[in-house]
């Protein structure tokens, strides 16, 4: 059997996050991506051109807002955390919407130290 989970709508902040999206079928979904590195997966090209990139870099927090998600997930602590470059999680919790660190980026890392952080443990799904 499989699962499928719905969203509202969502903007992922990622590459990763885009294509787990992507994966889970949520493309039609999405209300933007942002914060890419390299070219999408060939497996998600189709999808990825129907999803507006709302910046290859860090986005706004009112560029994202404005997009009006229901769910806003990042594979970056940097991206949204206590010093989020994009917002806080309060920030994203004053207006209503969910906000979601992927656990690679916060079980076991200091993300204090080094540029993407530290790993202090392996992490364990």
């Amino acid at each position: 059997m499989t699962t499928r989970i719905f969203l509202t709508t969502a903007v992922a902040l990622g590459l990763g996050t885009t294509e787990i999206l992507y994966a889970l079928g949520q493309a039609d979904r999405m209300a933007g991506t942002a914060l890419w590195f390299t070219p999408v997966l060939p497996a998600f090209a189709e999808d990825d051109a129907r999803v507006d990139r709302i910046s290859d870099d860090t986005p706004s927090f009112e560029s994202v807002v404005n997009r009006r998600p229901g769910f806003v997930p990042t594979m970056f602590a940097w991206m949204i955390g206590d010093q989020g470059a994009v917002g806080t999680r309060r920030q994203f919790a004053d207006l209503g919407i969910p906000a979601y660190v992927m656990p690679t980026d916060c079980q076991g890392k200091d993300n204090s130290v080094g540029a993407d952080g530290t790993r202090l443990a392996p992490f364990d799904i």
